[in-house]
């Protein structure tokens, strides 16, 4: 099956016109929107020939989407593949607040795993970090964070 990406994917000769911060951040949008684009998953290899980056460069983006939870992998055989959790959000279930300037969101997704609630941190613009809960233990996490919220926590107590 042909890897499907954007229609908006720039060169080499285009992509150096730009900062590098933002060049950071078109690649890592273009990876984020190819592996939305795929819901069989893909895999590094079809990445590198699909689209013009490196393989480090791919390498390097998947593990920062792996590190924030919009992606998740999945092993087949001995073929890691790269899913979407944003592709699997659930429509009417995002809310969003702001503290200073930085946006948390939190919503439901589905993936081959399951339902999970997914919370994300956004600064301008860009996801620096995510939790996905298992939905049915979602209540449970809250009271968890409840208890340090009344200040109920117990140092002694390990995981």
């Amino acid at each position: 099956m042909k890897v499907k990406v954007p229609n908006n994917v720039k060169e080499w000769k285009e992509r150096r016109q730009i900062s590098p911060s933002e060049r950071e951040r078109y690649s890592r949008d273009i990876l984020k929107q190819t592996i939305e684009m795929n819901p069989y998953g893909v895999t590094i290899g079809e990445l590198e020939e699909a689209l013009p980056f490196g393989r480090k460069a791919i390498e390097k983006h998947l593990f920062a989407l792996t590190f924030t939870n919009e992606v998740y992998t999945e092993v087949r055989g001995g073929a890691i593949f790269y899913l979407s959790n944003i592709a699997g959000m659930r429509e009417g279930t995002k809310e969003a607040i702001s503290f200073e300037g930085i946006e948390y969101d939190i919503s439901v997704i589905e993936n081959r795993e399951g339902e999970f609630v997914m919370i994300r941190q956004i600064e301008e613009g860009d996801t620096k970090g995510g939790v996905i809960i298992p939905k049915d233990k979602f209540k449970e996490f809250v009271g968890f964070q409840k208890r340090w919220v009344e200040g109920k926590w117990s140092v002694a107590k390990s995981i």
